[in-house]
């Protein structure tokens, strides 16, 4: 996180508000059976360390926005682990724009 703390100053530091989103991993759907357990207590680790630092670092969690999602076919949200397909994209940048219209760093 050392790193999204030194964006978030250098973006500040040039007026601009700077935001982060963590990406969904197909690991840590809630239907997956294979995640492993490094993968999920790695970033069982990362969200803690966010959650803890929520009022110096402007980093929003959206590691799990497809939980809600019929997971039949995990190829129509993932192309592999973390890359996603058009679909995936999509959902993921409506979930990003809802957060940043709420911020009010978005106009419609």
């Amino acid at each position: 996180l050392n790193n999204v703390k030194v964006m978030n100053e250098i973006v500040k530091a040039f007026g601009g508000n700077f935001v982060a989103f963590l990406q969904p991993v197909r690991d840590l759907h809630k239907e997956n059976t294979q995640a492993t357990h490094q993968r999920t207590q790695f970033f069982g680790k990362v969200r803690h360390e966010i959650q803890s630092r929520k009022a110096d670092l402007p980093v929003f969690d959206l590691l799990t926005i497809f939980d809600d999602i019929t997971y039949n076919d995990p190829l129509s949200l993932f192309i592999d682990r973390v890359h996603l397909t058009d679909k995936g994209n999509a959902i993921f940048a409506e979930q990003i724009a809802e957060i940043l219209r709420k911020k009010g760093l978005l106009v419609q």
